[in-house]
């Protein structure tokens, strides 16, 4: 790879990285071409890019990326985790739905290890990305944030009717009784 290649390859790695809710570092080594292709699809549907990367390349990438007096003990953190054989997962939407992906794919994968994760200008342990796995999606706080939405105008709707619905019920109990 001539530096040409290896400079738009960082400059892609930065908008990456730009653009991702979450990064997540894993170690890949023992993982089949079929098994990481797999993992490519599943993290399409899931809104993230996973890419096998350069360590100095995603070195040069983060630098880029996070301003010097931004650079804190978590982005340390996060950069002495690219070391050996790295995957990155990019995060594109909603990172919680990432990393829900993830910890599936690692549970699938016994060759798939988490390294670390950068979510916000944090540093998350493996720990942390399980803990973030088992909160709800935005799909899912959508729903909830509707429905609670929706519930008192059901409500409403339900106390406005009551009334002529009891007056039904008892013309057609007064019906009945005639009839009989």
């Amino acid at each position: 790879m001539d530096k040409s290649q290896k400079e738009s390859l960082v400059i892609k790695l930065s908008s990456l990285l730009e653009g991702a809710s979450i990064a997540i570092c894993a170690n890949y080594q023992g993982l089949k071409v079929e098994e990481l292709n797999t993992v490519r699809r599943k993290a399409e549907a899931a809104g993230s890019e996973v890419k096998v990367v350069k360590n100095t390349l995603t070195r040069l990438a983060l630098k880029n990326v996070v301003n010097e007096d931004e650079r804190n003990s978590e982005f340390k953190s996060f950069y002495e985790t690219l070391v050996g054989p790295s995957l990155m997962v990019f995060g594109k939407v909603d990172a919680v739905a990432s990393a829900k992906f993830f910890v599936e794919a690692v549970e699938n994968y016994a060759s798939l290890v988490a390294k670390g994760v950068f979510l916000d200008g944090k540093f998350l342990d493996t720990k942390e990305l399980e803990s973030l796995s088992k909160l709800p999606g935005k799909q899912e706080l959508y729903a909830k944030l509707l429905a609670l939405m929706q519930a008192p105008a059901t409500q409403l709707v339900k106390l406005i009717n009551e009334p002529a619905r009891q007056i039904a019920v008892c013309v057609n109990e007064q019906a009945k009784k005639l009839a009989s």
